[in-house]
């Protein structure tokens, strides 16, 4: 038969195998801990409860019947409609006005206040003139002078 020997016991030699278990135990452990994250929650606020009312006790010598205990449910609380902002009328989209058609423009020579259209080479065309006092009449850039007879 096989001789026992308690000298592993007595020179300490048995914390050698606990702690291989332990330390193997420590290697898988941060995997399953670091998965979990704590998250915070914010704490539960119970609304303080209404005090229980006193019922009423007998004297005398027949208990009289106890009440029906009151409805505690709370009381419809009216809900004020949100405002609305009045609708802000729509603005009518103007039409622009109509573009003056233009029937001829010349050059106003220094000096003269009008102009006359130039005769097409056709020979046809109108003898109109552009009056700086009655049609429009403005200064290009280059300093000439043109009528625009609409």
């Amino acid at each position: 038969m096989p001789r026992y020997s308690h000298r592993l016991k007595a020179r300490g030699l048995w914390v050698i195998p606990v702690a291989a278990v332990f330390l193997a135990l420590l290697t898988f452990a941060p995997t399953h801990l670091a998965a979990q994250k704590l998250v915070p929650t914010a704490p539960v606020l119970v609304p303080p409860m209404v005090p229980m009312p006193q019922l009423p006790t007998g004297t005398g010598g027949v208990a009289p019947l106890a009440p029906t205990m009151p409805d505690f449910t709370p009381a419809p609380v009216p809900v004020a409609p949100t405002p609305v902002a009045p609708a802000a009328p729509v603005p009518a989209v103007a039409t622009p006005a109509p573009v003056p058609l233009i029937r001829f423009r010349c050059e106003v020579t220094p000096g003269d206040s009008s102009c006359r259209e130039q005769a097409p080479p056709d020979g046809g065309g109108s003898d109109e003139t552009c009056d700086c006092a009655r049609d429009f009449c403005y200064t290009d850039p280059a300093g000439a002078r043109f009528c625009e007879k609409s």
